[in-house]
């Protein structure tokens, strides 16, 4: 399957960058966060501040992202870092409305890989929480969507503090389901420069 990637100007294989999965919604393409969001608005961010940014497509137009899109988008991940020096513990991943939903049903099932997620209009098992109760979380969403209902993101919050869960929730007054989007790119860059990858802590033993 194919992906877009933007590399920044500044990178010449010296160090190692930072790297940001970005997730396309239902009916996009690998296309889209760099030629729709106010034309290109996530690279001017990458590029400012050093973000590699790769944006697979995903399989189907309505995959969500399971299956064979979730195998897809961890591939471009490995192809990606044998390709390009990669910081591993800064690898976070973002996605807007079924890419919302792609960036927690991903890492839950992926939980060692990410640094931080930044869900933004999605939605996901409220259940699986649990296994990525260590990775930050910036979630964004408009309280006038009617493509995604907001409860979807408040739902997936909840269960995200009840596991101890570092997060932020920015809930837009008004915000439809596109336009929070762009808006909230130099938040999504803020949150994942300030975070780097954490290990799950270790379960208990337990006596039996």
């Amino acid at each position: 399957m194919p992906y877009r990637l933007y590399v920044p100007t500044t990178y010449d294989g010296t160090k190692a960058f930072p790297l940001v999965i970005a997730l396309h919604g239902m009916g996009g393409d690998e296309n889209s966060y760099f030629d729709s969001y106010q034309r290109g608005a996530f690279m001017i961010e990458a590029e400012n501040r050093g973000y590699i940014v790769a944006c697979p497509k995903g399989r189907q137009p309505a995959s969500m992202y399971v299956g064979p899109a979730e195998r897809d988008v961890m591939d471009v991940i490995a192809e990606v870092r044998r390709d390009y020096k990669i910081d591993p513990d800064r690898i976070y991943m973002t996605g807007h409305s079924m890419g919302g939903y792609g960036t927690w049903s991903i890492a839950m099932n992926h939980p060692d890989v990410f640094a931080a997620l930044a869900p933004v209009a999605g939605g996901g098992n409220p259940l699986g929480m649990a296994n990525i109760a260590h990775i930050p979380q910036l979630v964004v969403h408009g309280d006038n969507d009617k493509t995604v209902p907001v409860e979807r993101s408040r739902v997936m919050v909840e269960a995200a503090k009840k596991h101890g869960t570092e997060i932020k929730y920015i809930e837009i007054p008004g915000g439809d389901h596109v336009s929070v989007a762009a808006r909230t790119f130099k938040d999504v860059f803020d949150w994942f420069d300030s975070h780097k990858r954490k290990r799950p802590a270790a379960k208990a033993a337990t006596n039996k």
